[in-house]
C-alpha cells in the first residue's frame, strides 16, 4: 500500500545560501507587511463548504509568482487521494485530475470552510472553484483590498445549491 497523498514544496537550501534566502525573505517582508487574509465559503444554507479551492491575485502589479512544488496523488482502491490537488504553474505531478493555477497564493477550503494566507498590503482578486457549483464565474470572484490591519476577512455565500455529487459510490472531500 502507498504512503497517503501528499503535496510538497522543496524549497531547502543550506549553509550560507540557507541564510541568504532566509535574510532575502525577512527583508522583503519588512519592506511589504503581511496580513492574514481568511477566506470563508458557505452554502446558500449557511453550511461551511469544504473543499473550495481559493485562488487569490494581487491587483497591485505582477505580484509574486507561485512557487512550483512537487505534487503527488495516489490512487488508493479506486478513487484519487487527495480526490482534487491544487498546484501552481510549474509544477511536477504523478497521474491525477488537478487544478492547475497560476495564482500565487492558493489552497483549499478546510472542514469549516475557511481558508487563509500570509499576504502583503494591497488589493487582491479572490476566486471561488469548487466541482459542485452552479454559479457564474464572475459570481465567484470578489476584490478586496488587504489594509493597515493585521488581517482582512472575506465570506463568500453560494447564491444557488450545489449541484449533486456526480458519483455515489465513492468517497469525495467535497461530499458532506
Amino acid at each position: 500500500m502507498r504512503p497517503p497523498a501528499r503535496a510538497y514544496c522543496s524549497r531547502s537550501a543550506g549553509g550560507a545560501a540557507g541564510a541568504l534566502a532566509t535574510l532575502c525573505v525577512l527583508l522583503l517582508a519588512e519592506r511589504s507587511p503581511a496580513a492574514n487574509l481568511v477566506v470563508n465559503v458557505h452554502t446558500l444554507e449557511g453550511r461551511a463548504l469544504p473543499g473550495a479551492v481559493v485562488t487569490v491575485r494581487s491587483l497591485d502589479g505582477p505580484g509574486r509568482q507561485a512557487t512550483p512544488v512537487h505534487a503527488v496523488m495516489d490512487q488508493v482502491n479506486r478513487s484519487f487521494a487527495p480526490d482534487l490537488l491544487v498546484i501552481p504553474v510549474g509544477s511536477t505531478v504523478m497521474l491525477a485530475y488537478l487544478l492547475v493555477t497560476d495564482a500565487p497564493w492558493y489552497g483549499r477550503t478546510n472542514d469549516e470552510g475557511s481558508w487563509s494566507a500570509e499576504v502583503p498590503r494591497g488589493r487582491y482578486r479572490v476566486a471561488l472553484w469548487h466541482p459542485r457549483l452552479r454559479e457564474n464565474s464572475e459570481d465567484l470572484e470578489r476584490e478586496l483590498t488587504v489594509g493597515d490591519s493585521d488581517r482582512a476577512d472575506l465570506t463568500l455565500r453560494l447564491s444557488k445549491p450545489l449541484q449533486p455529487a456526480p458519483l455515489s459510490d465513492r468517497p469525495h472531500s467535497w461530499d458532506y
